[in-house]
């Protein structure tokens, strides 16, 4: 039974955690020595207050969440994970990687989703792979030193034996989400049959985070069908843990350029000859590189959350148009520029924001 690890994973006392689910803290000390069992019922209070899979509990999965955005709360602004916690962090960074490289049937809806997904999104940051890789090492030299294999284990490293065989290599390959997603589910798979020490969860969380919290939490844009931004885009401040004052808001400020405006305050306000479009903080910076790189791109097209530009014609959730001419993307553009460049910590608050709320892939 794994009620105590559970307990630790929450930080909370034996008394707390009695008190969030309606028992005793006698209840839940017999139960973490194994002289009660918990019934379905109660089980089912943990799992709606915490997200957590009944079956971990009773030791009959490795699957710690079943309701991954609960599951994220908890894990978040953590330094150091358990090997439960990375295991599940792993299993949603491999969902929200594998999203653009689905390839069986789909609904016109998710394939409208994907197309636009893959549009926008190539690559992840080198570093992240990197870092994948040699947690992956990582876990390869520990099973090498102990000797350890199953039958299992033996299949699981011939499996991923493509992504094993080149993984000195890998910092000379382009950062594909391909590659990271094939490393994040080795060291998944691999980490299920392998016990860790305090010091390997230590060595493997200061790999991991927190930018493998942003790729998860990527996961709830997603579901709502929104389009979240490649960590490309970021700088590496701009995803660091810090203290919540981080995210102090800036001055106002106004910055025009003939018939093209752009006012923060409280809201960031874009006027365009007669068009207005307010945006909140946590999606401004998506939206502004989705102007910033729509003319890079070779059909001019570019998609960020629920907005999408296409030449000239910007899309907003699917049904509203806005037809804006050439002159007015151009200082649209150079105003964007400026912002990034003269007011860099505002820029940084904005992918703060995103960050926060959006995560990246």
């Amino acid at each position: 039974m794994r009620y105590k690890i559970f307990r630790q994973i929450l930080g909370k006392t034996q008394r707390e955690i009695a008190r969030i689910i309606g028992f005793s803290q006698q209840f839940w000390a017999d139960l973490e020595k194994g002289t009660k069992k918990m019934k379905n019922t109660t089980l089912n209070v943990l799992m709606q207050k915490f997200g957590v899979n009944p079956d971990w509990l009773e030791a009959k999965s490795h699957i710690l969440f079943t309701d991954w955005q609960k599951g994220l709360e908890i894990v978040k602004n953590k330094s150091t994970l358990t090997r439960w916690e990375l295991l599940f962090l792993l299993d949603v960074m491999s969902w929200v990687w594998s999203m653009p490289l689905k390839i069986e049937k789909t609904t016109a809806e998710e394939e409208a989703f994907i197309a636009n997904f893959k549009n926008v999104i190539k690559e992840t940051r080198k570093e992240f792979v990197i870092n994948l890789s040699y947690a992956l090492k990582h876990v390869l030299k520990k099973i090498q030193n102990l000797q350890f294999q199953t039958p299992w284990l033996e299949n699981l490293l011939q499996v991923y034996g493509h992504i094993i065989s080149k993984i000195d290599s890998i910092a000379n390959e382009p950062p594909s989400l391909y590659i990271a997603r094939e490393l994040a589910k080795a060291l998944n798979s691999i980490l299920v049959e392998v016990e860790t020490t305090q010091e390997d969860d230590s060595k493997l969380s200061a790999l991991l985070l927190p930018w493998g919290y942003y790729i998860a939490l990527a996961h709830v844009a997603m579901k709502q069908g929104l389009i979240p931004l490649s960590s490309v885009y970021f700088e590496y401040d701009a995803f660091i843990w810090d203290q919540e004052d981080s995210l102090i808001i800036p001055k106002n400020f106004e910055m025009q350029r003939r018939n093209v405006s752009i006012q923060f305050k409280e809201k960031i306000n874009i006027s365009i000859d007669k068009v207005k479009i307010s945006l909140n903080s946590e999606e401004a910076f998506g939206f502004f590189t989705m102007i910033l790189e729509a003319p890079k791109t070779e059909n001019k097209e570019f998609s960020a959350l629920n907005y999408n530009i296409v030449y000239n014609n910007i899309v907003i959730d699917k049904k509203t148009i806005i037809s804006i001419d050439e002159d007015d993307q151009e200082n649209l553009i150079r105003i964007i520029q400026e912002i990034a460049t003269e007011y860099q910590d505002f820029w940084l608050f904005l992918q703060k924001a995103f960050i926060k709320k959006f995560g990246f892939v």
